[in-house]
């Protein structure tokens, strides 16, 4: 028996009684007679059954008399039910069934004791279950394609799961190892990926792997460089990022230009966003014009309020919307109103994330509001803001989303109400092992506590979410050796102010605090990072240059200037005139210290 399945006119199904499919996986398996060998067998039996035929029954009495005369011997019921029996039974006398079930279920084992040893006895036992018709595939060729995707591509056992969930067959490709190498070897070159992010290419759609290298990805990468006009690299990008989608693009070079002019002269993009948009999703070509873009984008122009520059933003983030039904984005629609997102925060926020309009309403987005309403206790008005302004919170599935609550609540100690007040800051697309890796640098390099170290995360848990090379060892480096600040001043400032390390260092830390020390006589370091949070240009700035026109800048810390609200600050000093004199100066600063000490 070969590697691969049997061609056979029946397929089993996973909604089958076991009993059913095992005894028909047997049959399909088991070898059928030669025809001549099957009408010899049907002739044995025909003679079999005359012969025990009664001759001395009054029927029998009664046909050898018609026949004398030439007549029709009558038929009975009885005979005709035999006749219609022996019509219907074409097929030699199969096994028994219990001999035909254990032949089956010893097929079974071996596939799943092979499937056991690589991806563990409960994945093995629902994907028999699920695929019944991988008990044909030969078992050791089953173990050459496991014992390649781990050891030679390096998959893990999490990795397969995600693989054969999708697509189960990829285990019957043993017999073919040598196409499958090519093609992993040709993905690899042409679109220069790592290993890493070729394992990740490989889980996103399995089926990748078996695309046979001459037949469908060598056409489909000529017809990306010379049908659409993309560059190598172009090419390079578009195999890195959705290398399973290229095996149609032979048959759809001819539809490329239509495509291409409505997107330049109806929705306004430039060519190079066009090229852009192909690399991103470039089967999007396969859509007509008349039938499906046009009627799509009109629809989202008039139902979501898009303009046209929100409409190319949308596009290009996520062209598999125009591919979606109008009823499915309609969904959405609906249930951010249920959320009392208005209409002009709507293209907003779609323009800011325009994935949720992917997002199946009832089973996945109103299943995570009640989850944040239900379990972690944010009412109506906190989850709008939440999806107004951090939308990609709602991204991860549900199950992440409950995985890394719980992991933030036990691994870390913040509790369910931080959490639920800074979900939308709290890094969740990070993997668990990533997030201990920082939390364990920031308390060996900082020298901060657990206790310390909760707190600063509980204050500002999105600090956990940047590079350890660019953001928090340059911001250490900063504050210790261009500052002049002792070490365990460093670790204090930053405990309080975590925020600190989300500062673009040489657009914002760097010129705030050079600006604030030099404007303040008596700032310190620790109250120019504090005030450093505020808005340079909408408070810093020009409120300090009103308190040094005043000559007040000696007086307050520039933490408490930036901290003020507009209505403080102007009831304060922008009631003042700038071009009064000396004694006028010295006698508004008098009126000032008086209120101070009141």
């Amino acid at each position: 028996m070969g590697g691969g399945v049997p061609e056979m006119g029946w397929v089993p199904r996973a909604s089958m009684p076991r009993k059913t499919v095992i005894v028909q996986c047997a049959r399909a398996v088991e070898p059928q007679p030669h025809p001549q060998e099957k009408q010899t067998r049907r002739k044995q039996r025909q003679m079999n059954h005359d012969d025990d035929e009664d001759t001395t029954s009054p029927r029998h009495a009664d046909a050898v008399t018609a026949a004398a005369a030439g007549a029709s011997p009558p038929k009975s019921s009885s005979s005709q039910k035999t006749v219609k029996d022996s019509q219907r039974t074409k097929l030699p006398k199969q096994q028994p069934l219990k001999v035909r079930t254990i032949r089956c279920t010893k097929s079974r084992n071996e596939i799943k004791k092979a499937v056991e040893d690589h991806l563990g006895v409960d994945f093995a036992d629902s994907l028999l279950d699920a695929y019944p018709r991988l008990a044909l595939y030969e078992p050791a060729q089953v173990t050459m394609v496991l014992t390649y995707l781990r050891d030679e591509l390096g998959f893990s056992e999490e990795n397969l799961h995600v693989i054969f969930a999708k697509y189960p067959h990829l285990l019957g490709a043993g017999d073919k190892l040598d196409k499958l190498r090519e093609t992993v070897a040709y993905l690899r070159k042409m679109a220069d990926l790592t290993s890493p992010e070729f394992r990740k290419l490989a889980m996103k759609n399995p089926r990748c792997l078996t695309y046979d290298v001459a037949d469908k990805l060598v056409p489909a990468a000529e017809a990306l460089t010379e049908s659409y006009g993309l560059s190598d690299e172009q090419v390079k990008e578009t195999f890195r990022r959705q290398g399973y989608m290229l095996v149609n693009h032979e048959r759809m070079a001819e539809k490329v230009l239509p495509v291409k002019h409505f997107f330049i002269e109806e929705v306004g993009m430039s060519e190079k966003e066009f090229k852009k948009l192909l690399c991103i999703f470039s089967t999007l070509v396969s859509l007509d014009v008349d039938t499906n873009l046009r009627p799509k984008v009109e629809y989202l122009r008039k139902t979501v309020k898009f303009n046209d520059k929100q409409m190319r933003k949308a596009i290009l983030s996520n062209p598999y919307m125009l591919g979606l039904r109008t009823e499915r984005i309609q969904e959405s629609i609906d249930f951010f109103a249920k959320c009392e997102v208005l209409p002009p925060e709507l293209a907003s926020m779609l323009t800011l994330q325009p994935m949720l309009v992917n997002l199946n309403a009832k089973d996945n987005l109103e299943a995570k509001r009640r989850f944040f309403r239900d379990e972690l206790g944010v009412n109506t008005r906190a989850f709008r803001l939440l999806i107004l302004y951090k939308p990609q919170t709602l991204m991860p599935s549900l199950g992440v989303l409950k995985e890394k609550v719980k992991f933030y609540h036990e691994e870390f100690g913040l509790s369910y109400e931080v959490i639920a007040k800074r979900i939308a800051v709290i890094p969740l697309a990070y993997a668990e092992d990533t997030l201990r890796y920082k939390a364990k640098f920031l308390k060996d390099f900082l020298g901060w506590s657990d206790e310390t170290f909760t707190k600063a995360l509980s204050n500002y848990p999105a600090m956990l979410g940047y590079s350890i090379e660019d953001n928090l060892v340059k911001t250490f480096e900063y504050l210790e050796e261009d500052l002049g600040m002792k070490r365990e001043a460093v670790a204090e400032v930053l405990a309080n102010h975590p925020h600190v390390f989300g500062y673009s260092l040489e657009k914002k830390l760097r010129p705030t605090v050079s600006y604030i020390l030099r404007l303040y006589p008596n700032a310190t370091v620790a109250q120019a990072i504090a005030a450093a949070k505020h808005s340079f240009e909408n408070r810093i700035r020009p409120r300090s240059e009103l308190l040094e026109r005043l000559d007040l800048l000696w007086r307050y810390s520039p933490r408490y200037i930036a901290s003020m609200s507009m209505k403080d600050f102007g009831d304060k000093f922008t009631d003042m005139e700038l071009d009064v004199t000396d004694e006028e100066i010295r006698a508004k600063k008098r009126k000032v210290d008086s209120d101070l000490k009141v």
